[in-house]
């Protein structure tokens, strides 16, 4: 991975043009509008921006040794709300599999890009503003009214993230929403500034086409059939990356399937094809199926009929509201006991998810938790759904959204006079004008998931854990795999923010229970509920299968940046093994108005594995959530954390902060734009204080990242800052676009460099020491050797897990230090014996960064190793099926 500072850039004129850009626009006044010149290429690009005070405060974090260097921004073609480092056998990169809604579908299938071009190039009639020169979201009038209908089940579209697809980039309005992110690609990190640009507002079609070709699509074309959005998600000991659940193709509620993504293959496992996927785009001659849909429109109102109607109607026999049935008894949802309402899948599926197969789970989940488990296996838990055989009925007030309505002025005027707007599109009518409302009986049905289910990654199947029912009001709740014995099979996970279904006085539909309701961690014991010959017997379990741990001080859901840190001994046994998550809600009565923490709280688990001998007779330490003295600078959730390789944690975003009570600060600082660097005591960096932890305020970064946003380390030693919504990437406050726009964004990744990759002395790159051999495999408890150089010796040896993370859940990274002895050196060249894991659950098999890091703190560049051999039966597999050619890497 090439330094930020080599990487391509901009001759010395376009460098000058950009400086001035950004130096007009920062200094614009109150009142007019300020043009400023567009840099070049063939582009999209804002000629006009409102005007306004940037509202940021002074940044004094810019020494690279103390607060590390943000790097320029790079375009990432689709918004990362999802992303998974995925591997191909024996590549040093990996690659970046991302995607949001509409994972199954292009751009140009939910967006018309001629639309946005004209709100672009054209000035509104009423306003005289054109895209550009107001802060008003005019994109989302670009949605099309044939896919909300024909691909959404007629639910209201304009969610968030929906309104990321509209986008000013012209590449990327034709591609995918599903994407992967080739990291081996020689034009993978490459930019086109030479003065690093770190609004998003200033970035052009020209940016974007400099490290497009590292991207490919990896959607609808390679065999993912499904709109498949807010999943569950964790990658498996085999390497591949399993997503349980998610957003269905009609709106919120939840889905059975669970996709698999195997990154040698570049593909997706083989699933059925749903009806309306498989249709819309079908048509070469109506490949949006707009015709289609204005025929309707046409015979609803020669007939006289209800305009209300076109929401019942849906391509040839693919009406997503229809059910098929169960039982006759039953025709829409088995009554299991205790559950109120939960749709089970018939025999023959749904028509969004047609036939049943092995791997499917019993209920349909969104925003589930997901946690890889030895063994090949993942646990899937909580999670939402409602009721898809409620159709969208016509609102009463408020349709169209008025966000959808940028093309009206438009089009009356030309109704007027048709000699205007030779541009506008033939199907600008059939764009925007969206339904807003409407859907309130759907919204009313919503369930919260209790039963965890186990997916067999070998075997392809999934069981149910009706013994073990544990309901947690919140979306996507934190889980980790814990040790809690000294042997192989002796292991549990923990789960956050939950409560047994038997104490919850309305069940699974009581919606008016909020994520910050519960604050606590339970303990699921999913060997011993998997063996129940019970197991499809609901029962109070507590004690056998549930046991509860601790209350914390704040609820971590939804969402808690944490970080996972395990230090093992020589024999592979846990010395210590903490869970520390970054601010979230203050306990309280679940309210809305529970304020935002800036807490930083912990919870330490070797106490379970502990054992008791004559020598040694003191019980471990029962785990109970404690407070750090260390804060966050402001209060903070949805923030994301990742560690490093010496065990301290970056932290990104996040927000809950000033909330605009400070005089002169824009909102644009209601968002931890600084980076922060939690510091234990016992960590392995040498700003490490003995008596304390820390955090410390890191460099500044001028895109604000919460709910969406996205950060990975890198097998480099640096971080991967990325995601949030597009619509929310320039803020007011911004100092390119002070007064925000939301068509300004495009989503973006930036590099953060850490301090540890700094000489204190010089300022400039440190010297690394480096892993000149090591392991392609790790064997559980086969010590392995390794061989180095470095002029400062060897302080630690780490296995970093990579694979998923999204909204804060990071259930598959875990830092695992682990125990070494060095041979003798010399001229700086050492051979190392590494004591390895030897519990699978201490280390759940999978990709590991090795890291080694100097007695000075600075880490060498990863090996990437597989520990385990699941990923070497795989592949040994493919070889022989003949799936895989190995390429010359």
């Amino acid at each position: 991975m090439k330094s930020p500072r080599t990487q391509c850039i901009r001759p010395a004129g376009q460098r000058k043009a950009t400086r001035f850009i950004l130096s007009v626009a920062i200094a614009t006044t109150l009142t007019g509008v300020s043009r400023v010149d567009a840099h070049d290429g063939d582009i999209v690009f804002p000629e006009v921006f409102p005007v306004g005070q940037t509202g940021l405060l002074p940044d004094t974090e810019t020494d690279p040794t103390k607060d590390g260097e943000v790097g320029p921004l790079l375009p990432m073609h689709t918004m990362s709300v999802h992303n998974t480092l995925v591997w191909k056998r024996g590549a040093q990169k990996p690659g970046m599999l991302m995607f949001h809604r509409h994972s199954a579908y292009r751009a140009d299938e939910v967006a018309n890009p001629d639309v946005i071009h004209f709100l672009i190039d054209n000035p509104n009639p009423s306003t005289g503003l054109t895209a550009f020169s107001s802060a008003a979201n005019q994109f989302n009038s670009s949605m099309r009214r044939s896919f909300q209908q024909f691909a959404y089940g007629g639910y209201n579209i304009i969610h968030d993230v929906s309104q990321s697809v509209p986008t000013r980039i012209r590449v990327d309005q034709t591609r995918e929403m599903t994407q992967l992110w080739d990291m081996n690609h020689p034009a993978a990190f490459k930019y086109n500034f030479g003065a690093p640009i770190h609004s998003a507002a200033l970035l052009d079609n020209s940016d974007a086409e400099v490290n497009l070709p590292a991207f490919k699509d990896m959607g609808f074309s390679k065999g993912l059939n499904y709109d498949m959005y807010c999943p569950g998600f964790a990658t498996l000991e085999d390497g591949r990356a399993v997503f349980a659940g998610g957003h269905d193709l009609n709106s919120q509620n939840g889905m059975y399937r669970i996709q698999i993504f195997d990154a040698d293959l570049e593909s997706w496992a083989p699933r059925p094809v749903s009806c309306m996927r498989d249709l819309f785009g079908s048509d070469p001659a109506d490949p949006y199926f707009e015709n289609y849909y204005q025929a309707e429109i046409q015979r609803l109102a020669a007939a006289g009929l209800p305009a209300s109607d076109i929401f019942k109607f849906y391509l040839p026999d693919c009406d997503p509201h229809v059910l098929l049935p169960t039982t006759p008894e039953f025709p829409h949802y088995s009554q299991t006991p205790g559950y109120e309402a939960i749709r089970l899948m018939g025999a023959n599926g749904t028509v969004t998810q047609p036939t049943r197969i092995p791997s499917d789970m019993r209920y349909a989940r969104w925003y589930p938790g997901q946690v890889a488990l030895p063994g090949n296996r993942l646990l899937v838990y909580s999670g939402w759904d409602r009721d898809e055989s409620k159709y969208p009925e016509e609102p009463t007030t408020g349709n169209p959204t008025p966000t959808t309505l940028a093309m009206k002025p438009f089009i009356d005027a030309k109704a007027q006079n048709p000699e205007l707007y030779p541009d506008l599109p033939p199907t600008a009518h059939l764009a925007g004008f969206m339904k807003g409302n409407g859907d309130t009986a759907f919204l009313n049905s919503r369930v919260k998931q209790p039963v965890p289910e186990v997916y067999n990654g070998t075997l392809d199947t999934m069981t149910a854990l009706e013994n073990a029912r544990l309901f947690t009001g919140a979306w996507y709740p934190n889980g980790l795999v814990v040790q809690t014995g000294v042997g192989r099979d002796d292991w549990k996970v923990g789960i956050n923010d939950g409560k047994l279904l038997e104490d919850v006085p309305n069940g699974v539909t009581d919606s008016a229970i909020r994520d910050n309701g519960y604050h606590n961690m339970w303990l699921l014991d999913v060997q011993g509920a998997l063996k129940d010959p019970d197991v499809n017997t609901p029962q109070v379990r507590e004690g056998k299968y549930l046991t509860f741990l601790s209350n914390a001080a704040n609820s971590h859901t939804s969402f808690t940046g944490n970080s996972n840190l395990m230090k093992l001994d020589k024999l592979g046994k846990v010395i210590s093994h903490t869970l520390t998550h970054f601010g979230g809600q203050i306990a309280g009565d679940g309210t809305a108005n529970t304020p935002t923490s800036d807490q930083i709280e912990q919870i330490r688990f070797e106490g379970l594995s502990k054992v008791v001998s004559k020598k040694d007779p003191t019980p471990g330490v029962a785990p109970a959530w404690t407070v750090s003295t260390a804060k966050l600078y402001q209060p903070g959730r949805q923030n994301y954390a990742t560690p490093l390789p010496d065990g301290t944690t970056v932290l990104l975003g996040g927000n809950g902060g000033n909330r605009g009570t400070r005089a002169g600060v824009g909102l644009i600082e209601n968002h931890s734009l600084h980076l922060q660097h939690f510091i234990p005591k016992d960590s392995d960096s040498p700003l490490a204080m003995p008596a304390m932890d820390m955090c410390n305020m890191l460099a500044k970064s001028l895109i604000p990242r919460d709910e969406h946003g996205i950060i990975q380390l890198m097998p480099d030693g640096t971080v991967y800052l990325g995601g949030q919504n597009r619509n929310g990437l320039v803020r007011a406050g911004d100092p390119a676009a002070p007064l925000g726009d939301s068509d300004l964004g495009v989503p973006c990744g930036q590099i953060f460099t850490p301090p540890y990759l700094f000489d204190p002395a010089s300022g400039q790159p440190a010297e690394r020491p480096v892993i000149v051999t090591g392991p392609e495999t790790v064997t559980y408890g086969k010590p392995f050797a390794v061989k180095a150089f470095s002029k400062k010796g060897i302080k630690a040896v780490t296995l970093i897990r990579t694979g998923s993370m999204s909204h804060s859940l990071n259930t598959d990274v875990r830092y695992v230090k682990v125990d070494f002895k060095a041979g003798k050196s010399a001229d700086g060249m050492v051979s190392l014996t590494v004591y390895p894991p030897k519990m699978p659950a201490t280390a759940v098999g999978g990709y590991y960064y090795l890291f080694i890091l100097d007695n000075a703190g600075v880490p060498s560049i990863a090996k990437v190793t597989a520990v385990g051999a699941e990923i070497d039966k795989r592949i040994k597999a493919l070889k022989k099926a003949k799936l895989l050619t190995v390429a010359a890497r």
